[in-house]
């Protein structure tokens, strides 16, 4: 029943319009910002030794903003404050003598490397930058281009602190910032319909850390983003939507948080009453720890809205 299922849905398919992920996003100077706040901070998987998996609800309500699901929300992260006073700490710098940033004017460094700059992940003019001021030439022999390899493998899991440790500069901020990129917004897919969430927008979201060392937007997401505003916008996927027959079967094959497009799918199709079959194939590590909204899940398989779910768990046996 399945594979006939399969046959047919893929002869219906329109080879000329493709389902495509969300674009990339919008040039931070011509997106506007909304100024949301979180509603919700739910750990989805506080049993696995291994993941940090989050859904996060963001507040919509009165920002003139909208969504259809397949859409991505843009998230602008702050970078965390123990990070950039190791910087400043490392390099020596006053926290609150200015630096003039374009468009921005004159701040702290702290604020314009809390706020404007990317500084978990070291660019190679940063990289560049460090070695011609460090005394010590292993940084130099590492930029060399027949070691690009050792160099990558070098640098895996390591941040802007950790290549400072390694190799001590003297520097004044504006020329450390020179070599910076500006912090870029993060875009995740939207995991609700705005249809049955009309006044907020959902994620589902890895917090991703190694170490002391912890990933950009995931962790201020997780860790922060209670304590004020998170700037938001959302990038539109015009391509990546429902079918607009709603008696047209549809597939969807999300693992992880790849699920999170499909959650809102879901949503969108009880919302509008489509009566088309749906089948969705999830996969994670552990089921007993990483299945992610089961309940929800198996819900509207049990109500028929969900009319396959196809598992698969890599670990929960002998061999991955």
């Amino acid at each position: 029943r399945a594979d006939a299922w399969l046959t047919q849905f893929l002869h219906s398919l329109n080879p000329a319009k493709p389902m495509t992920p969300a674009s990339p996003a919008t040039p931070a100077g011509k997106t506007k910002l909304h100024g949301s706040r979180l509603l919700l901070n739910r750990h989805l998987n506080p049993q696995s030794q291994h993941k940090e998996t989050r859904q996060f609800a963001l507040d919509l309500a009165e920002s003139g903003l909208s969504y259809e699901a397949g859409d991505a929300l843009g998230v602008r992260p702050r970078n965390c404050p123990e990070l950039v006073d190791e910087l400043l700490d490392l390099l020596r710098l006053g926290a609150n003598t200015p630096v003039n940033i374009d468009t921005f004017g004159d701040m702290p460094p702290q604020q314009a490397l809390t706020q404007h700059f990317e500084i978990a992940r070291p660019s190679s003019d940063t990289l560049g930058f460090i070695a011609e001021r460090s005394t010590n030439p292993g940084l130099k022999q590492l930029l060399e281009p027949e070691r690009k390899a050792e160099l990558q493998d070098w640098l895996w899991g390591r941040q802007l602190a950790d290549i400072l440790q390694a190799y001590p500069i003297e520097c004044s901020a504006d020329d450390l910032l020179g070599t910076l990129k500006r912090l870029q917004p993060r875009l995740y897919s939207i995991a609700s319909s705005a249809k049955a969430c009309p006044h907020e927008v959902h994620l589902t979201v890895a917090a991703v850390r190694y170490g002391k060392r912890k990933g950009v937007s995931s962790t201020f997401l997780a860790d922060r983003a209670g304590d004020g505003e998170v700037p938001v916008f959302v990038q539109p996927s015009k391509h990546f939507r429902t079918p607009a027959d709603g008696t047209l079967p549809m597939i969807m094959i999300g693992p992880g948080t790849g699920v999170a497009p499909f959650r809102a799918f879901l949503q969108e199709r009880r919302a509008l009453g489509h009566a088309g079959r749906n089948w969705l194939f999830f996969g994670e590590q552990h089921a007993a720890s990483d299945f992610y909204y089961q309940d929800e899940l198996q819900g509207m398989q049990r109500d028929g809205l969900l009319t396959h779910l196809s598992l698969a768990f890599s670990r929960d046996q002998a061999q991955k």
